[in-house]
Order: C-alpha cells, then structure tokens, then sequence
C-alpha cells in the first residue's frame, strides 16, 4: 500500500504484505529484513548484563561505532562512543506502519529474526506487525527477543530517571545515550494460529505486564489451543486488572472454562482502557450470562475513557 510522502510528495510505501507463501524458504526474507532495518540484526541471546546487550546491539550492524569501526563493539575498558545509525538505501520501505507476514510458516528463528527489527532497529517504524499462521510453536527465540527488549527498556527507563542502582557499573552512561521516543514502535501484534505452548504465552503476557515493557495496545492470541492452566489463568487476570495501555485483546478459538471467564472478568472490572475482548469460538462457547457480564464490563471501560475525553 502507498501513501504521499511529506519530502517533495514522493510516494512511499505505508505497508507491506507477504502472505500465505508456506512454500517460501526463510532465506527468502533475509532481504527484507535488510530493507528494514540496515543489515539483520543477531542479538547475543546469551548477554546478561545491560553493558552485554548493548555489546550486542553495536556488533550487530545497525549502529555503528565512529571511533572503533563499523560494527566493531568498543572494548570492555573504554566507554562507548555516540553511536550513528546505518542508513539503508531504500527508505521508502523505512516507512513501512505495518507489515504483514501471516500464513507464510515462518518457524520461530526467522519470526524472531523479524521482530528484533521491529522492536530494536531505530530505523524501523512499524506500527503493526502480523505473524498469525506461522509456526512459532515453542517460541524459544521469540520469547528471548521480547524479553530483551522488556530488559532494554527497563534499564533504559532507570537511566533516564537518574537511577543507577540496580544495574551494572557504566550501564546508565550506556543507556544515557538513547532516547526512549527512539525505540519500539510497535503497538499491535498478531500472533495468532502459530501453535503456541501455554508457556510461550504466559511469558510474552509478562512482557506486557510491565511497566515500561512491551507497550502494546492491541494482541492477538487466537487458535493457540490455549486452555485453563492455572499460571495462565493468574497472569492474563493481573493483565487486565493493571492499565497497560492495551486497549484490544483477542483470545478466540482457545478452551478456556467457566472459572477462567470468571478470572477474565474480575481483571476487566479493574480496567479502565481496554475496549474489545474478542473469546468467539471458545471451547466451550459462552453462556448468555458470561457474555453480558464481559460486555458490561467493557461497556464500563468504554463509557470511562469516554468522559475522561470529554473532561480532558
């Protein structure tokens, strides 16, 4: 899809769309993730600390090192320089707001591959991200990406708040160099049909629930075969229960029962900002009375951020 630009009215590309090509090898998308965020990004998944990760961002090849080198990570005994970021030649495709994968089987390295770009490439600013009906399952690396970016942002946060406990020696210098309007801005993310493990959704639900973590507004969690353990049951009620800024939640074609309802429930009449809770196609279907109890709660929050507009 194209839109105008704003420089000299040139059209640029507002979002892009590779769908239903489980025929297509991996490698295929390598260029694409190239176009998006400079050079593929590989994130040291076995970085510990702050200092580590940044390592790891700077050896990767979006940000570039004026006094050591492109792509050469600084020394652990010298501070790090201000970095500049790689230009990629295309910046049409840099303007891409959504990108939409789904249907494509993508086995979880290459859709981890594919949101390290889109959360940490400062480059990339993709608004919405589809990866329903691909093949996460496990979700190993994914989970390992979003976690990082939950712990870049967490420490980013503390640096920028003057707080430098908690975090190991030169990390708030580190993290003083960034700017969080730099980061992620990845706001709705598709994952539904990807065959994922109640564990993988119980972690990517604690990225979002987080303070400064994953700032979603809308997710989708569909047909993952998702059912009423009690962990998941525990983290999707303190979800809700906290004002995350997610305003759009899709658990649909899951087996949730009455007692996971009734969690779901007791978190929306704590919330006062999400608006659509999508459960068609639950397993077993909803009773007349759990649909209008979830309805009036979501009528409530509605109605709430509604004359917080008005009076705002």
């Amino acid at each position: 899809q194209q839109g105008r630009g704003a420089a000299g009215g040139k059209h640029v590309l507002s979002g892009l769309a590779i769908i239903n090509s489980p025929y297509l090898n991996a490698e295929v998308f390598e260029p694409l993730f190239h176009l998006l965020g400079g050079k593929v990004l590989r994130i040291d998944m076995q970085a510990e600390s702050a200092k580590d990760l940044e390592r790891s961002l700077e050896g990767s090849g979006f940000l570039e090192d004026d006094t050591n080198g492109a792509n050469s990570p600084p020394p652990p005994s010298s501070p790090p320089s201000s970095p500049h970021i790689t230009s990629p030649s295309n910046s049409a495709v840099l303007s891409l707001n959504w990108l939409d994968l789904s249907g494509n089987a993508l086995p979880d390295k290459e859709c981890a591959n594919i949101l390290t770009v889109v959360l940490f490439s400062p480059l990339c600013h993709i608004e919405s991200l589809n990866l329903a009906r691909n093949a996460i399952g496990k979700g190993k690396a994914v989970v390992q990406v979003l976690e990082r970016y939950v712990h870049y942002r967490v420490n980013l946060n503390a640096a920028q708040a003057g707080d430098e406990d908690g975090d190991d020696q030169g990390a708030h210098s580190i993290y003083e160099q960034y700017d969080q309007t730099n980061l992620s801005a990845l706001k709705s993310l598709d994952l539904a049909s990807n065959g994922l493990r109640q564990s993988t959704t119980i972690a990517i639900l604690n990225c979002i629930n987080v303070d400064v973590g994953l700032s979603l507004s809308s997710l989708s969690i569909a047909d993952n075969a998702l059912n009423d353990r009690k962990e998941f049951k525990s983290v999707l009620r303190s979800l809700l229960a906290r004002q995350t800024g997610l305003l759009e939640l899709d658990l649909s074609s899951n087996y949730f029962n009455s007692e996971t309802l009734s969690s779901i429930l007791f978190g929306l009449l704590e919330n006062a900002e999400l608006c659509v809770l999508k459960l068609e196609n639950n397993t077993p279907p909803l009773t007349p009375r759990e649909e209008d109890e979830i309805n009036g709660a979501l009528m409530r929050a509605k109605s709430q951020k509604i004359s917080m507009w008005l009076l705002g």
